[in-house]
């Protein structure tokens, strides 16, 4: 085990009559001194979180907890929807952080990318901005839901990359999706990623920041899960204790919830081979589209691309003039 002195867990939680258990960590890695993710994972209100500061960023952290702090108070004020809580509570967090940035210039730019899934009735309904994960488990295997809203994760959702090359890319923590750099509609299409997909009693779900994405493969994520199964707070404290193993580079946080059947489901289909499947097409797709570049650290090669495309049509008009 690592030191777990800076480890904050919330232990294991029951899910109401629904049968279903959870539990969430946070760690600040081996590198970073602060740790600037947040999460929640909320039995009574049904719905879990995770928060991540864009580091190198002033005030990553104060976003962060902008942004946990807006769509707690949202997401337990149940008089809407599942999915309209869930947009509402992005765009307010979004709103939030613009708001203290206007208020403190030294705050300009603050943002942070997050994960939240509302769950009722064996349903879970997602909102996703940046590059946090929401994977999915199941006898079957371990599938990612949602998309990664950088250069590199977009590569790598398309096939271009394998996960251990997109893992390995210098370019890895780029993100074109962002929650608080600039002000959005909840309904525009290069915001957020919302979609709902169902959840038996048989299959687990697992937030996570990219601290752990980026430093534990998907297949040993699922490798981690099947032996600690049935008991989500040992679930948590193994994925936390294997992204510092390989490195901990960055903050870690873990949210995990299982249903009452996945512990003996998973091993009884321990003879499957450990191998991701691809990212699941039965979700009801209520808001996704391809992201579209937003930030400048992501976007700046493209525009270098744009002005040497003109500069030849230029060129080429002013030899056909002479």
């Amino acid at each position: 085990m690592t030191d777990t002195t800076c480890l904050f867990t919330t232990g294991s939680l029951s899910f109401g009559t629904s049968g279903f258990s959870g539990a969430a960590g946070s760690h600040p890695g081996r590198s970073r001194e602060k740790n600037e993710d947040r999460y929640e994972l909320d039995a009574q209100a049904g719905f879990m979180l995770v928060v991540d500061g864009i580091g190198g960023h002033a005030g990553g952290d104060v976003a962060a907890g902008l942004a946990a702090d807006s769509i707690r108070r949202r997401m337990r004020v149940a008089d809407a929807p599942a999915v309209d809580r869930v947009r509402d509570a992005i765009q307010l967090a979004n709103q939030r952080i613009l708001q203290r940035s206007a208020q403190d210039p030294t705050m300009n730019g603050m943002a942070c990318v997050l994960t939240l899934a509302a769950f009722s009735d064996g349903a879970l309904t997602v909102g996703h901005v940046g590059d946090s994960r929401l994977y999915r488990l199941t006898a079957g295997g371990i599938t990612k839901l949602t998309h990664d809203h950088s250069p590199i994760g977009d590569r790598e959702d398309r096939g271009e990359l394998t996960e251990i090359e997109a893992m390995r890319h210098p370019r890895r923590n780029e993100v074109f999706r962002d929650v608080g750099s600039q002000p959005h509609d909840a309904a525009d299409e290069d915001f957020i990623e919302l979609f709902s997909t169902g959840l038996d009693r048989d299959a687990a779900v697992l937030l996570c920041s990219d601290g752990l994405s980026d430093m534990v493969s998907s297949v040993e994520i699922q490798r981690i899960v099947r032996t600690e199964a049935g008991d989500p707070a040992a679930v948590v404290a193994a994925l936390i204790d294997a992204s510092n193993a390989a490195g901990g580079n960055d903050n870690i946080t873990v949210v995990y919830l299982e249903g009452p059947d996945f512990p003996d489901r998973i091993r009884t289909g321990a003879t499957l081979p450990l191998t991701p499947t691809p990212m699941a097409v039965e979700a009801e797709v209520l808001h996704a589209h391809r992201p579209v570049p937003k930030r400048t650290i992501a976007w700046q090669p493209y525009v270098f691309l744009v002005i040497g495309a003109l500069i030849g049509v230029l060129s080429t008009l002013v030899l056909v003039k002479s």
